[in-house]
């Protein structure tokens, strides 16, 4: 399927799979492309004028991200990983500092999934 939406400064052009996953969008500016898993996950993405990688994904056990990348250019800029629990929810973010991991993100939830506290 594709779709357009028009707002007065822009033209987006999307197209969706069967399974409603986003295999690209385009815009005036740049064209982005999502690549997936066959779980439907988003491996990673390639964007901008000229087609950069910009993110991409590790991905871990049962479909759950394990940590990403970020690209400037061919350049590696972060360096992410993601804590879960049993559920797959994320419970801390970790960033690579330098050889040095830091905390980026903490999120504690309720019993029933709601969440609690986010720092």
């Amino acid at each position: 399927m594709l779709f357009s939406t028009k707002t007065p400064s822009c033209l987006t052009k999307s197209s969706y799979f069967w399974s409603g996953a986003r295999p690209w969008k385009k815009t005036p500016a740049s064209t982005t492309f999502y690549f997936r898993t066959s779980h439907g996950s988003i491996l990673g993405e390639y964007a901008g004028a000229v087609s950069s990688l910009k993110y991409l994904m590790l991905p871990g056990a049962g479909g759950t991200t394990e940590g990403q990348w970020e690209m400037n250019g061919t350049t590696f800029m972060a360096e992410y990983f993601y804590i879960t629990d049993h559920l797959g929810n994320n419970r801390v973010s970790v960033k690579n500092n330098g050889g040095t991991p830091l905390v980026t993100g903490k999120t504690d939830y309720y019993p029933y999934g709601s969440v609690s506290r986010e720092c």
